[in-house]
């Protein structure tokens, strides 16, 4: 892996708008490649695969159906999210272009990386890594590593 490739790499993927179900999987292959590891296989007998289907068991009996981003058996077991940048401020113009209504201010619910809210997001993405885990069939072996990527 050169250096350049890694930067290459960085700056492609900073500029990524905040769509995890659009980048996760590009992001992960291109990491692969970057890396020099083999890819996900497409198909998921093979134990390395994207969307790896698991069913979680409740107390009340009952079961939800739930898929690990990336399973790699025996290996990890990878949640993917995808966040936004912070934003620079508006500028008075903007400010003033917002308050007399000529353009609406965009919101988004998607946490901005940095804050308490991102921190908060990713811990419910480590906890969803760790439920998923337990979900998943009593003839796989658990894996070591929990992934928690903000791609």
């Amino acid at each position: 892996m050169s250096s350049a490739g890694a930067n290459a790499f960085i700056a492609r993927w900073a500029a990524a708008s905040a769509s995890e179900r659009a980048n996760s999987q590009p992001f992960l292959c291109e990491l692969c490649n970057m890396l020099g590891v083999a890819r996900p296989e497409p198909t998921r007998e093979m134990g390395y695969a994207f969307e790896y289907d698991v069913t979680e068991h409740h107390p009340d009996g009952s079961t939800t159906k739930g898929r690990i981003d990336l399973f790699k058996r025996a290996c990890f077991v990878l949640e993917s999210k995808q966040f936004q940048a912070a934003k620079a401020a508006a500028s008075q113009l903007e400010l003033a272009a917002q308050e007399a209504g000529v353009i609406e201010k965009k919101k988004s619910s998607q946490p901005v990386r940095g804050t308490d809210a991102w921190d908060d997001a990713m811990v419910k993405a480590r906890g969803q890594a760790e439920r998923n885990v337990r979900a998943l069939p009593a003839n796989e072996p658990n894996p070591p590593f929990l992934l928690v990527v903000d791609a």
